[in-house]
């Protein structure tokens, strides 16, 4: 829950990115949520004979904010169970002896995160022009993990205008999502403009 609280929007002009989607179907848990700039999906599978009905509700990121300052462990301590129940209009999460009822909201226009991986992941032409990534997410990310998970991170093939997508452990992937440079902003002719000096080996005198 905590990485994907890292990607849910804040702009109150785009209230449906403040929200994270919520999904059980079949043999998983899925919560997604974006920012548009980065993404991200968290899953909790089950075993197979334990799989639930299929229901999807969204929760907004203040309420997922209360639920995570409940129930978060410190670094390194096992997060503990929760039994999460969805009725009209209501998420319940239960756990440790202690439960949290959170309001849930209905957006017809929620963007399909699913999709949107999907779509970077196709490894057709990128995007025109000079790009950047905010590898600071990344950082965001992980930090806002408990656990010492394996984190790799690897660019979409294609181009430096294709997004990198970072996975965390066997349950979660991130999206960093490229962005134009403005054109106000001064853009070097490469990446090491201004350090051949610095990197170039010089014979001791």
């Amino acid at each position: 829950m905590a990485p994907v609280l890292k990607t849910i929007g804040k702009d109150a002009m785009l209230p449906v990115l403040c929200h994270a989607r919520l999904e059980v179907a079949g043999s998983h848990a899925l919560l997604t949520a974006t920012d548009r700039f980065a993404a991200s999906l968290s899953r909790v599978r089950f075993d197979h004979d334990d799989a639930r009905a299929a229901v999807t509700v969204h929760v907004h990121r203040d309420a997922l904010t209360r639920v995570l300052a409940v129930f978060r462990r410190p670094r390194g301590r096992v997060d503990p169970e929760l039994a999460v129940t969805v009725t009209h209009g209501r998420v319940r999460f239960e756990g440790m002896g202690l439960a949290v009822d959170v309001e849930t909201a209905g957006f017809a226009n929620f963007p399909d995160v699913r999709s949107l991986f999907r779509q970077a992941l196709d490894t057709g032409p990128a995007f025109g022009g000079p790009m950047r990534v905010d590898f600071a997410r990344l950082a965001e990310f992980r930090i806002a993990h408990t656990r010492n998970l394996t984190t790799t991170v690897a660019q979409v093939p294609g181009g430096p205008g294709k997004p990198y997508v970072v996975r965390m452990g066997d349950d979660y992937l991130g999206l960093l999502m490229p962005r134009r440079l403005p054109d106000t902003e001064s853009t070097p002719a490469s990446i090491t403009d201004g350090w051949t000096d610095a990197l170039t080996t010089k014979e001791p005198a």
